[in-house]
């Protein structure tokens, strides 16, 4: 990707935030490419059982500090306008934020994962199934990162429909990290995953005994 004047846009339920969320906010930090970049934890989600809005916000802010924020090299914004709310779709992030920001492109930043065909979706990738209005999101600015242990994002345009238009952020460092439903799988069944969280956040998660019962 060549430098222009933006700002990038993600998001995610972090049900619990990961290290993987860290990889990817601070490689877009890092790009050299955005001048402000927003991350923004989402509200409930018809196709996902989420924990309260509230042990979710705590673990973001003990991972995404205030150390952690004034370390990145652009403003990092938290947005958390929708954790105690319905989720505001993609589509209407960057509507919004291109009307608050008329002089920058916005583009919204996700994992190949989201791109990635699945057979539980028909052979749709997430994107494709479940986002709303997402021929507009595609014919827009998004940006897919690639993630160790999937294919590169570049492989997969000739499985998707041809409207399905992205640019590629070709990462600094290897972006890896376990899906929040993999954690929450594993503290259900006992198993470890201290080393898939932060500190503070693994804490947290046994503190409060979370995720020990789906919910829902």
């Amino acid at each position: 990707m060549e430098k222009i004047k933006a700002i990038a846009t993600g998001g995610s339920a972090a049900d619990p935030i990961t290290i993987g969320h860290e990889c990817v906010v601070r490689e877009v930090c890092n790009s050299g490419l955005f001048e402000t970049v927003f991350w923004i934890p989402s509200g409930s989600r018809p196709d996902k059982d989420v924990a309260p809005a509230e042990h979710r916000r705590n673990m973001i802010n003990l991972h995404f500090c205030e150390e952690f924020i004034r370390a990145q090299p652009v403003p990092l914004i938290i947005d958390f306008s929708d954790i105690d709310a319905q989720n505001t779709p993609t589509y209407l992030w960057i509507r919004q934020l291109q009307e608050q920001y008329p002089q920058y492109e916005v583009f919204w930043y996700t994992g190949v994962d989201s791109i990635v065909p699945r057979d539980d979706l028909g052979g749709m990738c997430e994107i494709e199934a479940l986002w709303e209005n997402v021929e507009e999101v595609m014919r827009g600015n998004m940006i897919i990162l690639p993630r160790l242990g999937y294919p590169d994002p570049e492989s997969l345009r000739d499985q998707l429909p041809p409207w399905f238009q992205y640019k590629v952020l070709k990462p600094k460092k290897i972006i890896y990290g376990t899906a929040g439903s993999d954690i929450r799988e594993r503290i259900r069944r006992g198993g470890t995953y201290e080393h898939l969280v932060a500190q503070k956040v693994y804490e947290y998660i046994e503190e409060h005994t979370l995720y020990r019962e789906a919910y829902g």
